[in-house]
């Protein structure tokens, strides 16, 4: 079974991750490319991205990838929710839809390990 720590390192890494996409995504919705590397809204995106890539090294070390990576898929609905709420997005029924069909393959997989 796998431990509530790794567990709650795993939240923690999709939640940096997913927050580190919705900084690109307004910094490079705002920016062009050239300016992006002198924008600190880019530079917290990286360094989320990097504290998520890092969490995950040292979930990895202690638990098995098939077990991990599976879990770590909830950054689809983390993502999705923040993309609604602050870039505006919108979300069709079909796009519900097929999030709650990932969800509830996580889910599963969750439970069978």
């Amino acid at each position: 079974m796998i431990a509530l720590f790794i567990i709650f390192l795993i939240l923690v890494g999709v939640l940096s991750g997913s927050m580190a996409v919705i900084l690109l995504k307004k910094a490079a919705s705002k920016y062009p490319l050239r300016q992006l590397f002198f924008r600190r809204i880019f530079w917290e995106g990286v360094v989320l991205f990097g504290l998520s890539l890092l969490l995950y090294v040292i979930i990895l070390q202690r638990e098995e990838l098939s077990v991990v990576y599976p879990l770590s898929s909830i950054s689809y609905l983390i993502t999705t929710l923040l993309s609604v709420k602050y870039l505006g997005e919108k979300m069709s029924v079909w796009k519900w839809v097929a999030l709650g069909g990932v969800m509830l393959g996580v889910t599963l997989i969750a439970i069978g390990s």
